[in-house]
This record gives C-alpha cells, structure tokens and sequence, in this order.
C-alpha cells in the first residue's frame, strides 16, 4: 500500500464509518468525511483533532455534507474536493462505507426505501469507484464494504442482500481489471456488530455483538494487506465458506428462518 495521503470515506458519521475515520487519522492518513449531517460531521471533526493534538500531530481535514442518494452525488463530491483544495489524483484510499437496508416483507417495502438501499449500496459505489479509481496511483486502495450477506440471498431482507452480492462481485472483478495498474480491490464483509444498523433497519436490538470500533480493526488490517475479500468475525467467515456451499435452495432457506427469529 502507498504512503498515506488523502483517504475518501462516505458514511463517515456513525457506527463503522466514525470508527474507521478515526484509525486512518491515527494511522496518517488526510480525511475526506463524507455525510449528511453537518453538525455530527463538524463534530467527529473536532473530536479526530482533539485526539491528534493529544499526539502532538495534525491532519487535513476536509468535510462534505452530502446525501448521496440523490441523483448527481457524485458530481456534487467531486465539485466539493475541488472547492477544498483536494486533488483527486492525491486519493490514495478509497473506503465505501455508506450503506442502508430494510428488513421485512419484499411487497412492503415503501419504493422510497427501495431506491434510497439501491441508490447507495449500489449506484453511488459503482459511481465513485468509476470516478476515482483512474486517477488514483500505483498501490492505492479501493474498500468497499460488503457483509456476510454477500454470501447468500437474504429473504426479509432481499434487496439489501441483492445490493451487498453486487458490492461483492464489483470490487473482485475490479480487482483483475486493476491488477496491473497496481491498485488493489478489497472488500469487506462483516457479520452483525454493533451500529445504528440494526434500529435504522427495523431489525431487533444489536445484542451483544462487536463494537464498530473493533471491526474497524479489522477492515484497517485488511487494507494494509490488501486481500480480496475479507469476512470479518468467526460468524462471517464460517458462513462465507458454507453459505455458498449449501444447495441454493437450503442457504434461502436457512436465511428465511435465521430472519425471521431476528424480528
């Protein structure tokens, strides 16, 4: 991996996102922290910068208010780091992180809800990637964050399943288109941790499970050895090698009922 410069993460306010943030501000990187909201956004700002003048150490950083469900974001983010001095080319991180889903009945599921899971799982991580990824330089990173739900079809929950499965499939084919310009494709894929995830999906309480922080851990060592792909969690990494092992027919079920008993 090269030597840090900017790193670029969408999500950046909460749960894995905020946690990830931090870690690449410690490990030297400059942030772009991409969000919808400014207040939280100024705040994870002012909280990065207490704990880097605590190390005696400083970082650029730059922040972009924005809702990247809405058509033409990523024209916006680009106008946006050209206002603030970033130049594209100095990119040396890429971390899609933004994400949402829904849990319930496919037929229930509100068409707003729909197009926003898609808009952000989907079209905006294949729209940066498209974007930034050409002008970034030899030894960059492209993260994107998958989940265990990669693996196999997710009924209650299948359109958020479909979008991660895409996620997948995206960063390991980029990773062979980009081979020999020396930018590594990693995705990340971890199972249930602790996050507004679950409350913002309508799925019940977290539980004891991870906290952001500590899968931050791990997605940050992913990025320094730059695997393909990366279950993060016991949980994900047996299921990332069973769950596509199963007959079709059993992993659809077997999802049916695990998410059922989650409600």
């Amino acid at each position: 991996m090269t030597a840090p410069g900017w790193a670029l993460i969408t999500g950046a306010t909460s749960g894995l996102g905020r946690a990830l943030a931090r870690r690449c501000a410690l490990a030297g990187w400059d942030l772009v922290l991409v969000a919808r909201r400014d207040a939280v956004l100024q705040e994870l700002e002012r909280e990065i910068t207490r704990e880097l003048v605590e190390r005696c150490t400083s970082r650029r950083i730059r922040l972009v208010c924005l809702d990247l469900s809405v058509p033409s974001a990523v024209d916006v983010l680009e106008r946006s780091l050209a206002e603030q001095g970033v130049d594209p080319e100095e990119i040396n991180l890429l971390i899609n992180n933004a994400g949402v889903g829904d849990y319930g009945p496919f037929q229930e599921l509100s068409r707003e809800r729909i197009e926003q899971t898609i808009a952000l799982n989907v079209c905006v991580v294949t729209q940066a990637i498209h974007r930034f990824a050409p002008r970034m330089k030899r030894g960059s990173t492209v993260c994107t964050v998958a989940s265990v739900a990669s693996f196999t079809p997710g009924p209650l929950m299948a359109v958020y399943y479909a979008s991660k499965a895409y996620a997948l499939s995206l960063s390991e084919s980029l990773r062979e288109e980009y081979r020999s310009r020396g930018i590594r494709f990693v995705a990340v894929c971890p199972g249930p941790f602790q996050s507004g995830f679950h409350a913002a999906a309508g799925i019940g309480p977290a539980g004891r499970l991870p906290g952001a922080d500590a899968v931050a851990a791990r997605v940050m060592g992913a990025i320094r050895r730059g695997n393909a792909v990366v279950p993060v969690g016991a949980g994900a990494w047996v299921w990332s090698m069973a769950g596509p092992r199963l007959p079709r027919w059993a992993a659809r079920r077997i999802m049916h009922l695990l998410q059922r008993r989650r409600s």
